[in-house]
């Protein structure tokens, strides 16, 4: 499922929902550069609450550090829950992760992007369609 999900209110409202129609949910999402750096955590906190799989990841970091995003959204992620958690910052190798965890009665939620065909890093705009490469795999 893509879903443009980034902030903790859109998180609960749809894993919320998921969870409830789903045998084993993975998470699938990061935080934009520059933007909102007190939701990081609560998203990371939020994903563990409901995922079984939390793949944290790059997702248009711009001019920022993607690993210290990624850090900062997995602060959030209790310490009980962190064995759910992967850090895979390659965005494509994160979700050929997620498909290769996958099975059958799985979910992946690629959440943040929805159906954008770009990532955006530094200074540049890349094309990128999680679509393309989902597909690929199947």
């Amino acid at each position: 499922i893509f879903d443009y999900a980034n902030t903790p209110v859109s998180f609960v409202a749809l894993l919320k929902t998921q969870i409830k129609i789903t045998y084993k949910l993975f998470v699938f999402f990061g935080a934009a550069g520059g933007t909102h750096h007190k939701k990081r955590p609560l998203m990371g906190k939020i994903a563990a609450q409901y995922a079984d799989i939390i793949i944290i990841t790059s997702d248009n970091p711009g001019v920022e550090d993607p690993k210290v995003i990624a850090q900062e959204i997995a602060a959030g992620v209790p310490e009980k829950d962190q064995y759910k958690v992967i850090i895979e910052l390659d965005r494509e190798t994160a979700i050929k992760v997620a498909y290769a965890e996958s099975s059958q009665n799985s979910a992946i939620l690629l959440l943040g992007k929805g159906p954008d065909e770009y990532q955006k890093l530094k200074d540049e705009i890349i094309p990128f369609s999680e679509r393309e490469i989902l597909q690929s795999l199947s």
